[in-house]
């Protein structure tokens, strides 16, 4: 339903009309959850639906730190085919990533700079960097103050 409604040119609604139709359908989230923008562009994003596997996309940096980080090339990458069976053909797959970087193509400016402001790496404070109106839930939990708050 998700896929085929984003390739079909008179049907192209945005992420919001997709959310809004799955909500008013009573259809929730694995987790049970409502469906927002975000959980949309999960499922149109995930490569398992269409029966093959990429593994080792993330790897920890070290078993003391506990970082998880993005495969870029540090390690081999291994590509699983035919695992399970699909629930969309590849085919489809490939053609909504492509109508997706078709559409962000249309909102980035090469020439413009990203918008960077003072005291956005001092709201990180040794953590990822958080930028304004960001809030890290986490680190606020386990420090019981106000998300964003430099950690003393």
């Amino acid at each position: 339903m998700l896929f085929s409604e984003i390739i079909i040119p008179p049907l192209w609604p945005i992420r919001q009309a997709i959310c809004t139709r799955l909500n008013a359908n009573h259809i929730k989230t694995r987790y049970g959850n409502p469906w927002c923008k975000s959980s949309v562009m999960t499922v149109l994003r995930n490569y398992a639906y269409t029966g093959n596997h990429l593994l080792q996309t993330t790897f920890r940096e070290d078993y003391l730190t506990k970082r998880t980080l993005i495969n870029n090339g540090e390690l081999p990458q291994y590509h699983a085919e035919n695992t399970h069976e699909a629930i969309i053909p590849l085919e489809t797959f490939n053609a909504v990533q492509a109508e997706i970087a078709r559409r962000a193509a249309k909102h980035t400016h090469p020439g413009r700079p990203q918008k960077v402001y003072p005291f956005t790496e001092l709201l990180g404070a040794g953590r990822k960097p958080l930028h304004f109106g960001e809030c890290d839930l986490g680190s606020a939990q386990a420090n019981g103050g106000w998300q964003g708050q430099p950690s003393v």
